[in-house]
């Protein structure tokens, strides 16, 4: 996205989620993608965006999401159970260190 975005002459910088609160002062608005659009409005997205619109919202600051229209799904989840594994994080990707 970043680079089509670019292409246009339109200004973006790219951050890694863990610096979104130290930069989110200093940006005009957010722009992510997403995995879905569910019919209630909200979306599907991977870890990460929840927290960022957070902030966004915190320092009054325009949030937007893009999705091609394929991305559109008839679904209305009322909480993280009613989402579809293959959105899912999966947890167990992590390996636990043992406490010595």
């Amino acid at each position: 996205m970043a680079k089509a975005l670019r292409k246009l002459n339109i200004p973006v910088t790219v951050i890694l989620d863990a610096a979104v609160g130290y930069i989110m002062e200093k940006v005009d608005l957010v722009l992510v993608g997403a995995e879905g659009v569910v019919e209630s409005g909200g979306i599907i997205n991977k870890i990460g965006t929840n927290q960022i619109a957070v902030c966004a919202k915190a320092q009054n600051k325009p949030f937007y999401v893009v999705a091609e229209s394929f991305k559109f799904v008839r679904l209305f989840p009322l909480n993280q159970q009613d989402v579809p594994d293959k959105f899912k994080y999966k947890a167990d990707t992590l390996k636990t260190i043992p406490s010595h």
